[in-house]
């Protein structure tokens, strides 16, 4: 214990941090997700905006913009509205998907062409086939499941590819409000049946009866069905309002690119013939906090045709960067002084999987790997900008912030500042035991690392 105060003592003293609570609302999407464009789809793990396009203010970025981890497209988006070139790299199909349709330039004839589509779209059909997807049938009303396939065999006879992506994306957003699902934590709940937005707790007076409910129906039955065709109307003409209020007239078309951040250079490379180089690389990268972001989209990815098969849903997973426990695990070697010690002090006992610690010295070695090869593609006096927060396991704080710093400042950036965005206080009982064994709690927050090679 007394060696890990010492490394929080170094870290803290090597790397001072700024508190400015100004930016807790940019760091976070949930402000701004009903902004036109950005309510398309939840999205919950992106920021806003205005942090993108302020800080390109406050460091005067005149150059290429690039986001390693683009996630549903805001570094992007926010880059092309100010006429910035910008390109961004995600490893998982979907939200690829979506960070490219968002960010197209649509002029008025598009526009007002797409809107025609409309009754082709909705049209009666026959359904194309449902994916093998084993919790399909438990997903969806049988009746649902039907129209949602029906749109999709409409939309694949779209010849227009700009219009055809645009109905597909629009189809996609809506399978979560359809379903009998939502997104929470580290993946897929089910929502509750019988006039129950979810499934009541157990110490509810209402569980009991729920469960006899339960016992007496098949799987399917229960829960409400939705009108598919008046959802995706409804989304679609959301949709035609917002391209209408954005002004395309200075927008530069991203570059978005499925590819791994680890080979981010040659990805780069490969993407254009005169690349220029970056000015400013912003990015949040997944927390090291366990979430499987291929878990939490298995809906979309398999009913929109990303993945095919469990073997190839598998091989995603384990391609992507290790930040959960469904990332490949094997093998793992990464020496860092601080890190070390941080790891060694981890109470084993107080770990819900032994994995963790391999989890750990994955994430930080592939964040390692990324921040290198930002060092290669971007120019002097360029930055790199981090949105990530800190994470804790077995009565230790993983200060993830000033890791990425001392990582960033031994490949050659130099850490111009570290700002705290806003605390992430664990749960009460957590808290109590943090400080009964006198530790920092203050490193439990989101912040904004800023770095700049010179």
């Amino acid at each position: 214990m007394h060696s890990l105060r010492n490394c929080y003592k170094n870290l803290k003293s090597k790397y001072l941090v700024k508190k400015d609570y100004s930016l807790s609302h940019q760091v976070n999407f949930q402000k701004h997700k009903d902004l036109p464009i950005h309510r398309w789809l939840k999205y919950r793990e992106g920021y806003s905006v205005k942090l993108v396009q302020n800080t390109i203010n406050e460091l005067g970025i005149k150059g290429a913009v690039f986001d390693p981890f683009l996630g549903s497209g805001t570094t992007t988006y926010a880059s092309a509205l100010l006429g910035l070139k910008s390109y961004g790299i995600e490893i998982n199909p979907f939200p690829a998907f979506v960070s490219e349709v968002k960010t197209r330039k649509y002029e008025n004839y598009f526009i007002n062409n797409f809107e025609k589509l409309l009754p082709k779209i909705l049209r009666n059909n026959q359904p194309v086939k449902k994916p093998e997807l084993r919790i399909i049938d438990k997903a969806f009303n049988k009746n649902v499941l039907k129209s949602l396939l029906v749109i999709k065999a409409n939309i694949d006879k779209i010849k227009k590819p700009k219009e055809k992506k645009l109905a597909f994306f629009i189809w996609l957003s809506i399978i979560e409000e359809v379903s009998n699902t939502f997104k929470e934590g580290n993946g897929i709940k089910y929502k509750g049946k019988f006039g129950h937005k979810r499934p009541p707790r157990k110490d509810s007076s209402s569980y009991k009866e729920y469960q006899k409910k339960l016992k007496k129906c098949q799987d399917n039955d229960g829960w409400e069905s939705k009108d598919v065709n008046k959802t995706y109307q409804r989304r679609f003409y959301q949709v035609l309002e917002d391209l209408h209020s954005v002004d395309y007239s200075s927008l530069v078309e991203p570059e978005v690119i499925i590819g791994n951040a680890k080979n981010l250079k040659k990805h780069l490379i490969d993407s254009s013939q005169d690349f220029p180089g970056i000015s400013l690389t912003i990015f949040s990268p997944p927390y090291a906090n366990c979430f499987d972001y291929y878990e939490i989209f298995k809906l979309e990815l398999w009913l929109g045709g990303f993945i095919n098969s469990y073997d190839d849903f598998k091989k995603h997973r384990r391609e992507s960067m290790v930040s959960n426990l469904n990332a490949n695990l094997n093998d793992i070697f990464y020496e860092n002084g601080s890190l070390n010690i941080l790891l060694d002090n981890i109470n084993i006992k107080k770990l819900w999987d032994k994995r963790i610690i391999d989890m750990l010295k994955g994430y930080f070695r592939d964040m390692s790997t990324t921040l290198n090869e930002l060092w290669q593609v971007t120019n002097n006096m360029g930055y790199v900008v981090i949105v990530v927060a800190n994470s804790s396991y077995g009565d230790v704080i993983i200060p993830t912030d000033l890791l990425l710093a001392e990582i960033g400042e031994n490949i050659g950036f130099k850490v111009i500042k570290i700002v705290e965005a806003r605390s992430t206080n664990s749960s009460s009982q957590q808290m109590k035991r943090y400080k009964a064994l006198n530790l920092d709690t203050s490193l439990l927050r989101e912040s904004v690392v800023y770095l700049q090679k010179l």
